[in-house]
């Protein structure tokens, strides 16, 4: 009776340790999703960037040219007022 006890208690052990590593591969499997998610997001999100600079850089260039001509028109009004 008494190895059937302690039979039993190994397997309750081996039950209760393979539940516990189920348990953590299944927790390991879910965060490796979450993560592959998140660094699937950050790569959309570093497009976007770049995207949204790029398109920033071609408005600076296009205010800067519109700096140069407006600059340049008030010098040729005031030049033409005083002649």
């Amino acid at each position: 009776m008494k190895m059937i006890i302690k039979e039993f208690e190994g397997v309750k052990k081996r039950v209760a340790g393979e539940k516990f590593a189920t348990l953590r591969n299944e927790k390991i499997l879910t965060l490796t999703k979450q993560v592959d998610w998140l660094q699937t997001e950050a790569l959309h999100y570093r497009q976007a960037e770049r995207e949204v600079h790029d398109k920033y850089d071609g408005m600076k260039g296009k205010n800067e040219a519109l700096k140069d001509d407006s600059y340049f028109l008030r010098r040729a009004l005031l030049n033409s007022k005083v002649k």
